[in-house]
């Protein structure tokens, strides 16, 4: 063990099998035999001996805990969760296993259980960076974010090397609207690191955010090869066998567009579909289910299908190149001058007439359709506005307002009702966006304009080309599309960008609402 503690397993390896000659029965030789075994890259034979020391003791942690760190490495994070949870029942204070379990938490999402276990392992191990990189992502994904600074700051402290905290931390600073520091640690991490591909993605969203199109694409089309394939949880990918579109001329040419990231992201990057189709290209569209009537519709050129949950061999065959829709930025998208000033939706012509002939028997003038929350986890609190402070923020004596929101909005109507006596809502309950979208499209395309947060709302009334005012947090919470500053969008340019002041305060924002409307 002394040779084994001072980085000599050479000849500790022969000591420990000259015992189990003796007693092939001595369990501590055995595991220390297989962690000597892991520490050289055997896992399988690591894990035999580990096992085998356990089926002769199994009253020790440490036993469970290097299990646990094999069977992680190997991938297998359900066995090691298990094995962890064993060596905690033997020692609570375990810090191996209290930083291996919070860590296999970590990468399968389970933050809130993970924080404390990582907490604890820290009292133990308090200058392991990565622990403390750990520790951050466990708070940082729980929307904690001065504690996760201070995390990864301390991770650093250790390790000023740690590039994957140097990231974590440019993150956090990035979403505080520190763009000039974020970037300072994104080129400091790809010094560090020059093949640090979620550093050089990360750095070309900050460039999306800040309108460098050019060098954001440049960087995210040198990394392709590593973030192209996360960009969809189904596994595996059959047609990424197949050429990704490089630019090249697509004319007579078939190529596959594939849905990812979240809905309001599908309809943003569908408005390159019409470049595609200009150039000639025999567009096949894949996206999620509730997209397929409105994208059929708003594109009949295209061959739209629905994803389906396991990705289909057969949509490999015969297509001559691929790309999901935010890589055909890289091509389509190079400058501001790139982004055509039109819209590229096209609502249900019916449905639509029928619910402005509804709205107008109301007897006002002007049908705003207003959306307020934001329901995510992390960010959705950052992103959300008060119901009543939007609706004072509105003329609505000549107005219905139609609520657009998503879920079950009456409490917070009633709650607010008796303060505005000329408050006219209306809402269409046989009209759930989360199921039938192409209804919601027509619903908010019969509006007069929409004043909204920066949530799927404004995506769809932007892709319609309607007017309308998209209430934006300032730093934490807002999306790379919606730009650093400005009033504007090249991706929306219908609609009105509202942000707060330095200070944190909505009051022009409101007071631009009411202008915004009253000039309809």
């Amino acid at each position: 063990m002394a040779l084994h503690q001072t980085g000599k397993p050479d000849q500790a390896e022969p000591l420990y099998r000259n015992i189990l000659a003796m007693d092939a029965q001595q369990p501590d030789a055995w595991h220390l035999l297989g962690v000597l075994a892991w520490n050289r890259g055997d896992l399988v034979q690591g894990e035999e001996y580990v096992r085998k020391a356990i089926g002769l003791h199994n009253k020790t942690a440490a036993m469970f805990s290097n299990l646990g760190g094999i069977l992680k490495q190997k991938g297998a994070k359900e066995e090691a969760a298990k094995a962890y949870r064993t060596a905690l029942q033997r020692d609570a204070n375990d810090a191996a296993a209290l930083y291996g379990l919070g860590e296999v938490l970590v990468s399968q999402k389970e933050y809130a259980e993970a924080e404390p276990l990582l907490a604890r392992a820290l009292k133990k191990i308090p200058q392991n960076a990565d622990l403390w990189n750990q520790y951050g992502l466990s708070l940082s994904e729980q929307g904690k974010l001065d504690e996760a600074k201070k995390a990864y700051q301390q991770a650093l402290q250790f390790a000023p090397g740690h590039v994957v905290a140097r990231r974590n931390l440019a993150e956090i600073i990035r979403a505080e609207g520190d763009y000039i520091g974020a970037r300072r640690l994104y080129n400091e991490a790809l010094v560090l690191r020059p093949d640090y591909a979620q550093a050089r993605y990360d750095r070309g969203i900050l460039d999306l955010t800040e309108g460098r199109f050019a060098e954001a694409w440049k960087n995210l089309e040198i990394v392709a090869p590593d973030w192209l394939p996360g960009m969809d949880g189904r596994r595996p990918l059959p047609w990424l066998s197949v050429p990704l579109w490089n630019g090249s001329s697509l004319r007579g040419r078939r190529i596959l567009i594939w849905g990812d990231q979240g809905i309001g992201d599908e309809l943003l990057f569908a408005s390159m579909i019409p470049d595609l189709l200009a150039q000639g290209a025999e567009v096949v569209l894949e996206c999620t289910d509730r997209l397929v009537p409105l994208f059929q519709r708003s594109f009949p050129q295209a061959s739209v299908i629905a994803r389906t949950p396991i990705a289909d061999a057969r949509m490999a065959g015969g297509i001559s190149c691929q790309s999901p829709g935010m890589y055909l930025g890289c091509w389509l998208r190079r400058s501001s001058s790139a982004f055509p000033q039109k819209s590229f939706l096209t609502p249900d012509p019916e449905r639509k007439s029928l619910l402005q002939a509804r709205y107008r028997q109301f007897g006002r003038k002007r049908f705003i359709g207003i959306s307020w929350l934001s329901r995510g986890k992390t960010l959705g609190a950052y992103r959300s506005m008060a119901l009543r402070d939007l609706v004072a923020a509105i003329p609505h004596k000549d107005a219905v307002l139609i609520d657009l929101q998503y879920g079950d909005t009456a409490a917070e109507w009633a709650e607010i009702r008796s303060e505005f006596p000329d408050l006219l809502v209306h809402r269409d309950d046989d009209i759930d966006q989360l199921h039938d979208f192409d209804a919601f499209t027509a619903q908010v395309a019969a509006c007069d304009a929409v004043v909204t947060i920066g949530n799927t709302t404004a995506h769809v009334a932007g892709a319609l080309g309607m007017p309308g005012c998209v209430l934006l947090p300032r730093g934490i919470g807002l999306t790379w599309y919606w730009q650093a500053s400005g009033a504007e969008t090249p991706w929306y340019p219908s609609l009105q960008l509202l942000r707060p002041s330095a200070d944190g305060s909505r009051a022009a924002a409101l007071t631009a609402i009411w202008n915004f409307v009253e000039r309809l």
